[in-house]
């Protein structure tokens, strides 16, 4: 099976872009090797076009901050001249600086601003220890901090501009020291962070909630007196430098160490031990698949893309399956993005990948946010609350413009491309069959940028493999593409049919009982479970009682038909005979939807499990079942013949 595989800071430099480092002195890198990018003011230009995270800054604001406010009187020149050396310095990446009517902006394209990559691990990591994930909130976290090489701006800390920037990120990497040490605490690790703790505390001894850290690790390692004395070293240090005592908590921690409070002892946290997987909600029968899935989608480790199509009926597992693999993907440093379309509802267009944007924005650092927002047409960003407003707005004109709905899509796959750039991401579009064409246009866009692009994506899709082929017509350029996979699901095997059964009521179950449940839900794992769960509670299989999650299931599918298709489908349900149904056009919907299915000792059509058809014969009318008693129900079972096809017609007429 395919390991995912964990991303290091270094994984991140793709060939012909610039890395650029704000965290210690001003840096530009190409393979590693540092550009010479001239002197103080120079840099000071580039700083400042950095910080702009991709927006257009205006010449004015340029030459105040890199002047201090007190601008020669030719700056314009030399600060057009500073440019056109950058341009130079950066060389194949000078296309990236863009000039203006009123400004100058930087693009980093493909490149990676330490900020941006530093903020963006910080939010993640802050979001993963929230949600309780201690253990993986400590990689991110640290793998944020190793982007933390010296004080930021250093070599531009005297110009006011960067005061402010200096000061919040110093602020946002003091919060991510101490959310790690929690982290690390929280997982047992206390006697590993105690030299890491003193040498932080080096720098920053005047932030009590390290010393609360560092007292509590030398309590957790058995050296109580050690804790004891870091109380009273913190209380000199507070008092030296401010005059002040220690705080509430640093006091609470202290008496709770001297009378040894079992509070402080250390408990593994939730998600160190991994729970029992509910037989209501496991995934059963289906390790060939995941297996096959892990393997396509391990590419984005190298930072390649891959689309795995996974079609198949309601409740066959395409949302477990795609649970499970995102699950795997999480635990090994993937970022993660769901969407669905919302059922019974209209929505506007793009709104799938909307909710997308909406997650991986929420764990994007602000520059790489701004980015994603300059590249998106501004109508959409109005359903992006948090997102910065976009400067770059698409041509208006007063006719009509054939190319906008395109401009749309591809501003909206532009904008996924930077936010997943040097991320290794997965995203699982739910029900793609339901997304408007737009959404569809948005997933072809990406897939032409897959083989540069760490992102995976599946795409959960109804085809029960009988519906027509122009059904499917609209996923031909996705489906036979090389780097997409295309797995259909059919029915569990009587095997995993009987583990449902058993992991469900393990007393009363056996392979009779097991084999009696396969048949008659066809192997629907969603079908089997609630059949479980309904022989469970009656200790007997229901002859004519249909669960009403399932029930519920079926009524939403056929009502979708014309109501021709329903009444035949009523009709051809209320016999108590296993009925097979004579060609008919009035059906063909049914078996688009996958309720009715090709018998292959016959030409005629059969439902695709008795429970189907007992949810279906459940919704007949009272005059319905009236006339399918008056039917004669066994020249229907023979092999067609005129006869039948007549009586066939006069049912459905």
């Amino acid at each position: 099976m395919a390991q995912w595989m964990h991303f290091e800071q270094t994984g991140t430099i793709l060939e012909g872009w610039l890395d650029y480092k704000l965290i210690g002195p001003l840096r530009a890198l190409r393979h590693g090797t540092s550009l010479p990018l001239g002197g103080p003011k120079q840099r000071a230009v580039l700083a400042v076009l950095l910080l702009s995270h991709g927006r257009v800054v205006e010449f004015e604001k340029i030459i105040d901050a890199v002047w201090n406010g007190t601008p020669p009187v030719k700056a314009i020149s030399s600060l057009r001249a500073y440019v056109a050396n950058l341009r130079r310095i950066l060389g194949d990446d000078a296309a990236t600086l863009l000039t203006t009517s009123y400004g100058y902006r930087l693009d980093l394209g493909s490149g990676e601003l330490d900020v941006d990559r530093f903020e963006s691990l910080a939010a993640r990591g802050r979001q993963e220890a929230a949600a309780g994930s201690q253990s993986w909130a400590a990689t991110i976290l640290g793998e944020a901090l190793a982007y933390w090489t010296g004080a930021p701006l250093e070599d531009l800390r005297d110009l006011t501009f960067s005061v402010h920037e200096i000061h919040r990120l110093q602020e946002l990497h003091a919060d991510v020291v101490e959310t790690y040490f929690d982290c690390r605490l929280a997982i047992g690790q206390h006697a590993d962070i105690v030299a890491q703790l003193e040498a932080q505390l080096i720098e920053s001894p005047l932030r009590e909630r390290l010393w609360s850290q560092l007292m509590l690790a030398l309590y957790r390692s058995d050296r109580r007196a050690d804790a004891l004395h870091t109380f009273n070293r913190a209380a000199a240090v507070l008092d030296e430098e401010l005059g002040i005592a220690p705080g509430a908590a640093l006091l609470a921690l202290d008496a709770e160490i001297r009378t040894q409070s079992p509070s402080l002892q250390w408990r593994p946290p939730a998600d160190s031990i991994t729970p029992a997987l509910s037989p209501a909600h496991g995934l059963f029968g289906r390790s060939a698949e995941l297996d096959r899935i892990s393997e396509a989608v391990s590419v984005v480790a190298s930072g390649a893309g891959h689309i795995v199509m996974l079609g198949g009926e309601p409740g066959i597992g395409k949302s477990v399956i795609a649970s499970e693999i995102v699950a795997r993907a999480e635990a090994g440093g993937v970022t993660t993005a769901w969407a669905s379309p919302p059922a019974g509802m209209r929505q506007p267009p793009l709104w799938t990948w909307i909710q997308v944007l909406r997650t991986l924005g929420d764990t994007a650092g602000r520059g790489q946010l701004a980015r994603a927002a300059a590249a998106l047409a501004p109508e959409l960003l109005a359903s992006l609350p948090g997102w910065p407003s976009s400067e770059n707005e698409l041509p208006r004109s007063s006719t009509v413009d054939r190319h906008a709905e395109f401009r749309m899509v591809d501003s909206v796959a532009l904008a996924l491309r930077r936010l997943v750039d040097g991320h290794p991401t997965m995203i699982v579009i739910d029900d793609l069959d339901r997304c408007d064409r737009a959404t569809r246009d948005v997933l072809y866009v990406l897939a032409g940028n897959l083989h540069q692009l760490p992102l995976a994506v599946i795409a959960a899709f109804h085809d029960d493999g009988t519906a027509p082929r122009s059904r499917r017509s609209s996923f031909d350029r996705l489906i036979g593409r090389s780097d997409t996979t295309l797995i259909r699901l059919s029915g569990l095997d009587l095997a995993a049919t009987t583990d449902i059964v058993a992991a469900i009521d393990p007393e009363s179950s056996n392979v009779d009982l097991a084999a009696a449940v396969h048949e008659y839900t066809a192997g629907n794992p969603f079908y089997t479970k609630e059949v479980a769960r309904s022989l469970a509670a009656s200790g007997g299989l229901p002859a004519d009682v249909v669960p009403d999650s399932v029930a519920a299931v079926i009524r939403r599918r056929t009502s979708k038909l014309p109501a021709k298709t329903r009444k035949a489908l009523r009709l051809a349900a209320a016999h108590t005979l296993d009925l097979r149904v004579p060609h008919d056009a009035v059906l063909d919907p049914a078996v688009g939807e996958g309720i009715l299915v090709a018998d292959e000792s016959s030409d005629h059509l059969i439902f695709c499990s008795p429970l189907i058809r007992d949810a279906v014969a459940a919704q007949c009318t009272r005059a319905e079942l009236a006339l399918a008693r008056r039917t004669d129900a066994t020249r229907l079972v023979r092999v067609a013949s005129a006869t039948n096809e007549n009586l066939w017609q006069q049912m459905t007429n």
